[in-house]
């Protein structure tokens, strides 16, 4: 028997920007907590429990004990690299609502969002791709979709073009991720949404400590020498790719070198300093 409804669409909006995902597993999740229990199974409950049996010999069982756990919207997106999309909420920290498209008919709307991570990896011959976690407050229905859409060219390696690493044409492959740390805020009394169950709800993402991290390889031994000393000064690396553009302020960190007959790539690890990702 045919499948009526289609399924995933694969496209998510943010802003103005469409992505085209290769995985999507944004939700709404809610865990169902259980007290810890002083008193047995088979022990005796004073009947002023709610929901307790009494002293009757029966089993007592432990759903009689649980509470409704707190809310949270969170999960990952894939997609390949093809425009500056999340990036700008990356860095800044801002809210945005989360768009995302299914079964042709319908889909959801991801409220209050923040990035949690996003990570950038790019190889040559290859192109780029990017994952991002996210956090958001709620999730609310969405209408239909438009018929027609125009999905944006994937940005490959040859449009992809970086400054301020120590060479060009030696970089075979580069990779980053910027780390927002973000932590949920929940607070008693009402908060977001609407319902009995609203104060289960997030009051607030806040973003912590950002933290950048990521390295460069280059082909045949090249690159900066041994730029990993105490008294280094940051580099700033700027990665160009169609309308995307990032401004990493970094320290490199000491290589491992390696002999080999065959080509050999090196790879140097980077670490974010000061305003790491510069506006």
């Amino acid at each position: 028997m045919a499948i009526v409804n289609a399924g995933y669409m694969g496209y998510a909006h943010v802003g103005n920007a469409k992505v085209r995902c290769t995985d999507f597993n944004v939700k709404l999740t809610q865990n169902v907590l259980f007290y810890d229990h002083t008193i047995g199974l088979r022990d005796s409950i004073p009947q002023t429990i709610l929901g307790s049996k009494g002293d009757g010999g029966e089993w007592n069982e432990q759903k009689i004990f649980y509470r409704p756990g707190t809310k949270i919207v969170e999960g990952s997106i894939s997609f390949p690299f093809a425009n500056a999309a999340f990036f700008k909420e990356a860095y800044t920290g801002d809210n945005f609502d989360l768009d995302l498209y299914y079964s042709c008919y319908t889909g959801k709307t991801f409220t209050d969002c923040k990035v949690n991570s996003y990570s950038l990896t790019a190889t040559a011959g290859e192109g780029g791709s990017v994952s991002i976690t996210v956090m958001g407050v709620n999730v609310k229905d969405l209408g239909a979709p438009d018929i027609y859409s125009d999905p944006e060219k994937i940005i490959s390696w040859d449009e992809i073009k970086i400054v301020g690493a120590g060479v060009t044409e030696g970089i075979v492959a580069f990779d980053f991720t910027v780390n927002n740390n973000c932590i949920p805020i929940y607070t008693a009394g009402a908060n977001v949404g609407t319902g009995a169950d609203s104060a289960l709800l997030v009051k607030e993402i806040r973003v912590g400590m950002q933290e950048v991290n990521g390295s460069v390889s280059f082909y045949n031994d090249l690159g900066p020498e041994d730029e990993f000393v105490e008294d280094t000064e940051p580099r700033d690396i700027t990665i160009h790719a169609g309308t995307f553009a990032a401004r990493l302020k970094v320290l490199y960190q000491y290589p491992e070198r390696a002999g080999s007959v065959s080509p050999y790539i090196r790879t140097i690890p980077f670490v974010g300093v000061g305003h790491a990702v510069q506006s």
